[in-house]
């Protein structure tokens, strides 16, 4: 999986790409949820994530920060992209939909149990020279299936709002820079875990670098990759004919 960590500014052009469209509040689904050792707090655990709580999350957030001298951050965006060959094999295969689906959610579970147990950390102090890790925050995880370009990408994304819950009792800002800096790290390790399960679920792979762990679902090329269309439009305007192609070249029924 392609980890990216994104920091969120508070800024207008920042508040419409999360609200453009409805993005991170359209076809929610029953796993779309509030999660976090914060969530249960917040009176928020398990429940569905909308647009109402969202907003109201950033706003407090922004308040929290109200700074001139500087820009606040909202949060930051952890986004867990699968390998192109697993979202194909999701999107023509019924028979692995399910499967492929519960070994990403599991994947994803694990990596937001693991960030907050080992890398939520806030500053304190003259400074901000001490560090505590917290093991509190509040994740939103939605689920999509196609990126904002209308291409079918399997990804997740984990909003975290820029604040934890310390030992004594307050409410801190995130050290979000340490977060940036275990993107590497918490990329290889989702794609280790999620490889593991496609695996033990019968599903083969191959791997394209054994060192990174890159790898692709057997019988899926790269050739196949690229001929697989990504503009939706173009893809339900064919999609009988070429879920029947891609199919037929993973030797699974018509």
């Amino acid at each position: 999986m392609i980890c990216t960590v994104t920091p969120i500014i508070n800024s207008k052009r920042v508040e419409n790409y999360y609200t453009r469209d409805d993005y991170y509040s359209r076809d929610a689904k029953k796993e779309d949820f509030w999660q976090g050792n914060l969530s249960e707090k917040l009176e928020l655990k398990h429940k569905a994530v909308d647009k109402k709580h969202f907003a109201a999350l950033i706003q407090m957030t922004n308040e929290r920060q109200n700074d001139e001298s500087k820009k606040p951050t909202l949060g930051v965006d952890i986004t867990f992209s699968c390998p192109k060959s697993v979202s194909i094999l999701q999107a023509v295969s019924p028979e692995y939909r399910e499967i492929v689906n519960r070994c990403l959610e599991e994947t994803v579970d694990e990596m937001i149990d693991l960030i907050e147990k080992k890398f939520v950390r806030t500053r304190r102090g003259h400074a901000g020279k001490s560090l505590e890790y917290t093991q509190k925050i509040l994740a939103a995880r939605i689920n999509h299936e196609i990126n904002r370009n209308d291409e079918l990408d399997r990804h997740t994304h984990i909003f975290i709002p820029n604040m934890t819950l310390t030992k004594d009792g307050k409410i801190l800002t995130l050290d979000i820079k340490y977060l940036m800096k275990q993107q590497k790290l918490f990329g290889a390790v989702a794609r280790t875990k999620l490889a593991s399960k496609l695996q033990r679920e019968g599903i083969e792979l191959e791997f394209d670098d054994t060192d990174k762990g890159i790898y692709r679902v057997k019988g899926i090329s790269r050739e196949i990759e690229e001929y697989f269309p990504n503009a939706l439009p173009k893809f339900y305007a064919n999609k009988k004919n070429l879920v029947r192609i891609m199919r037929r070249r993973l030797n699974l029924p018509l």
